[in-house]
């Protein structure tokens, strides 16, 4: 069976695969599913030119089916997933993230803030491929009904997460002209923070072009250049947030999550293991070990992360690329979230982030190969003997992952070692011969 889901919702390239047409029979699929148990979804958009676009389509599918659908205009994941939980019903997220703009997404979350188990998406794909639709009688089509409180009021709910002042902070936000050039700006100057904003202006084009949590880099010349305390780069859609110490070094998911664990032990909070994924760096778990706060990794993806978490009932949770889960807030990665529970950390400690980073991070690069069905190649015997000879060179002293991309058309490598040299060859040397087999079997 064709499959539609990914790691993270539906993806796919605007008016190519991801058409109206397309998004009116998701809408008439996940409507015919979901109205059985609910007959109310929360509908939220990302700044991408197409969303407009796909938020319609999707939403008149979802009225065709019988759903009433609570628009909430251009707002973050974690904000639909708050205002879906808070309000017991289903929401969606017309957005692909971190993507570039020309591609698009529909998420889909649960009533408990969660995204939907995958067994759910599998129903939903059924009705889909099978034209199973269940239309509404005439007089019980739904409607579409402006929910623009939606972002007060999840708002509101962040605020009530920060029992402290940032007066006389100075922080760097980058918003990547995504979901959370607003909100995130406005929130930290109520708080008092002296907040100096970057890449706020969305065209419809511009988002994650070259910035946000995929691109850090400007974020963290801009802490420097203004001598500021803390930076943050948020994503499309505002699930994940990479940081910048005062000093300008980069911190991605793994650095935030020790510092998150070993604060959360301090202050008897910390239940279970952190949960992570298989891409966070061993150096990370290594340290967690000396503190006496175990590690469990979980595949790619944060839905994955979150389930695991509520099945060992564990309270801390995240992946390396930025999305960090706090179950006691919120089932689900939230970057503005994240930062002001950073910034909590920070103000409680009465130290600047670079001193809270006793960490040691082992090398590790990541490169990625474009290609057509990457799930192919991810347990490909021609590629994993490729895989096995780089084991091998690395005598049990490191790691290399080779995955598909839940998200895009790619194949992601990752070496993992002790030696930076050792790491950087074998990379390249993955890379070249296993694009060269793809390209091979391609011709």
């Amino acid at each position: 069976m064709e499959v539609l889901f990914g790691t993270d919702g539906v993806r796919g390239r605007a008016n190519e695969n991801l058409t109206p047409e397309f998004a009116l029979k998701l809408g008439l699929a996940v409507g015919s599913f979901l109205k059985r148990d609910c007959s109310k979804i929360i509908l939220g958009k990302d700044t991408r030119l197409s969303s407009d676009m796909l938020e319609s389509a999707f939403a008149a599918g979802l009225c065709a089916a019988g759903m009433e659908v609570l628009e909430t205009g251009v707002i973050t994941t974690p904000g639909v997933a708050f205002l879906a939980s808070f309000n017991n019903v289903y929401g969606a997220v017309i957005s692909a993230s971190h993507n570039p703009f020309d591609e698009n997404g529909i998420k889909l979350i649960h009533k408990n803030g969660f995204k939907l188990p995958d067994e759910w998406e599998e129903e939903i794909e059924k009705i889909f491929l099978d034209n199973g639709f269940e239309y509404a009688p005439s007089a019980e089509i739904g409607k579409r009904t402006a929910f623009h409180q939606g972002a007060s009021l999840y708002k509101d709910f962040l605020k009530s997460k920060a029992d402290f002042s940032l007066k006389g902070m100075k922080l760097v936000v980058d918003t990547a002209n995504g979901a959370g050039h607003n909100i995130a700006p406005a929130l930290l100057r109520e708080l008092g923070a002296d907040v100096i904003v970057i890449n706020d202006t969305p065209d419809g084009k511009n988002i994650n072009r070259d910035c946000g949590a995929v691109h850090p880099e400007r974020m963290a010349e801009e802490v420097k250049k203004h001598r500021a305390m803390l930076g943050i780069s948020l994503d499309g859609d505002g699930d994940r947030a990479i940081f910048a110490d005062e000093q300008g070094e980069i911190i991605y998911g793994d650095g935030i999550l020790y510092i998150f664990a070993t604060y959360m032990m301090e202050k008897g909070i910390l239940r279970g293991p952190v949960v992570t994924t298989y891409m966070t760096n061993s150096g990370v778990e290594m340290a967690l070990a000396k503190r006496g706060i175990k590690m469990v990794r979980v595949p790619i993806g944060d839905k994955y992360v979150a389930r695991k978490m509520k099945e060992i009932g564990a309270t801390l949770g995240g992946e390396q690329s930025g999305h960090i889960i706090l179950f006691q807030h919120l089932p689900t990665g939230d970057g503005i979230l994240t930062t002001l529970q950073l910034l909590k950390v920070i103000l409680e400690k009465g130290k600047p982030l670079s001193q809270l980073k006793d960490y040691v991070l082992f090398p590790q690069k990541l490169v990625n190969i474009k290609v057509k069905n990457p799930q192919k190649w991810e347990k490909d015997e021609k590629v994993m003997a490729v895989v096995r000879t780089a084991e091998s060179a690395l005598a049990g002293k490191g790691r290399i992952l080779i995955r598909a991309s839940g998200t895009e058309d790619k194949l992601r490598i990752m070496v993992e070692g002790e030696d930076e040299k050792e790491v950087e060859n074998l990379t390249n040397e993955l890379y070249e011969r296993i694009k060269k087999i793809v390209e091979s079997e391609n011709d």
